[in-house]
């Protein structure tokens, strides 16, 4: 296959929708029937001996990092040329897409969103207009010597360890009001030159856009327009930004930025599912989450100062956090927001969404992401029921509002229940 003069067409594509000819619109077939080899994304890996696939570090999707390995393949193979089928409103795809794109180079691939298409004659259309551009396309003999974006080597880096901070450098935060000012206080109050980055504004969204395609989030778009504006104006920047193993793309949002403003600063994400493995890391990140909590549905400015300044000096006790809770009693019923962290706590979105609410005189309260992490983390490392019992403090604390659940393990109870029937993983019950 490697040795062949004739193109080779390799469809990149979810396994489920590779083979399907009704989800991948019958394009394997017409390319058969126009004379040419077709292999699907998991023959290709059956086919490349195990040097031509270098694992993708940074990528916990596994759909995601098999396509950049794929796709990697593909650039560097003279003959090999992809066909990459994606959907309408995939979170994933959204991201995913960009890193494809870089990977491929110079070299042509057909991108279809198969969803864009009703019937198959636009597809037929842009099949062979892509046939004949492979057909032209001059294969140049230093196109394999070449280096993936992937793995081009800059002054920036990418890295998991927050211990990779240097404090020769700013640190920079985005705005997720108030958990950022909080965590800004404590990285302050370690000797840290600590950025905060302003609330979205259009310009900042504009500048995000220019580096998308048009259906990416919003929360994502922000993101990269703060960071990059932020950017020009310094020599060297560090961002700090947390990920997490989840199944939405928020989760790979860090590394989405890094692909795009590597060779303007250096990216520190820590994984919010691994921090349970550093104690000191893990306290401050839950105490920081929970004054976070008490302060957004507390609504007082005079209390979030003073928690800004208890956190320079160091990580809080518990009688603290409890006794700030008590500003949060308030007998009147509200709504719960929950949803997205990156876009309910962002002044744009709330300036546009909740203002209304609020001017109707409606009282909001904010699902606590203290309770959030420590879900995620589970019950079974020693600090657990310490922490649960600290929730529960604060919950008794704030009396009729609060907003914390009866207790994290009825969660985790319900989770699995839902979890489990919904195809999360055997159980002889279901």
């Amino acid at each position: 296959m490697k040795n062949s003069d004739k193109p080779v067409f390799v469809v990149l594509a979810r396994g489920y929708c590779a083979k399907d000819f009704i989800l991948n619109q019958n394009i394997e077939n017409m390319l058969v029937e126009r004379g040419y080899e077709v292999i699907i994304q998991k023959q290709l890996h059956e086919i490349l001996e195990a040097n031509d696939l270098e694992e993708q570090q940074d990528l916990y999707w596994s759909f995601a990092s098999r396509s950049l390995l794929s796709a990697k393949a593909v650039a560097t193979t003279p003959n090999l040329y992809a066909v990459y089928l994606t959907y309408h409103g995939c979170g994933p795809d959204t991201m995913i897409s960009h890193w494809v794109e870089n990977e491929m180079m110079d070299k042509p691939y057909l991108h279809i969103e198969v969803d864009e298409h009703s019937s198959n004659v636009g597809i037929i259309t842009r099949l062979d207009a892509f046939i004949n551009s492979v057909l032209s396309h001059k294969k140049k003999t230093e196109a394999t010597a070449k280096l993936s974006v992937a793995t081009i080597k800059t002054a920036n880096e990418f890295s998991e360890d927050i211990g990779e901070l240097d404090q020769s450098y700013p640190v920079v935060l985005p705005y997720m009001y108030p958990y950022s000012k909080l965590l800004a206080a404590h990285l302050k109050g370690k000797g840290f030159n600590v950025l905060e980055l302003p609330s979205t504004s259009l310009e900042n969204l504009k500048k995000g856009r220019s580096y998308m395609r048009g259906k990416e989030y919003f929360s994502l778009s922000a993101l990269l327009g703060n960071v990059a504006l932020e950017a020009e104006k310094h020599n060297k920047l560090q961002l700090l930004y947390p990920q997490n193993n989840g199944a939405e793309a928020d989760g790979l949002y860090a590394y989405f930025v890094y692909r795009k403003l590597a060779d303007k600063l250096s990216v520190i994400s820590p994984n919010l599912d691994k921090v349970t493995l550093h104690e000191n890391d893990r306290d401050a990140v839950f105490r920081i989450l929970l004054a976070g909590d008490i302060a957004v549905n507390a609504g007082r400015d005079a209390l979030l100062d003073e928690m800004q300044e208890a956190f320079k000096l160091g990580i809080l006790d518990e009688d603290t956090l409890v006794r700030w809770a008590e500003n949060c009693r308030d007998s009147r019923d509200f709504l719960l927001v929950l949803g997205e962290p990156g876009c309910i706590f962002d002044a744009h979105f709330q300036r546009t969404i909740l203002q209304r609410m609020k001017n109707d005189k409606i009282l909001l309260r904010f699902a606590p992401l203290s309770e959030m992490v420590l879900f995620e983390w589970g019950n079974d490392f020693t600090a657990f029921n310490s922490m649960k019992q600290l929730i529960g403090r604060v919950a008794s604390a704030m009396g009729k509002c609060s907003v914390f659940s009866e207790s994290v393990e009825v969660l985790q109870q319900k989770n699995s229940d839902f979890y489990i029937c919904s195809g999360g993983y055997a159980d002889p019950m279901c």
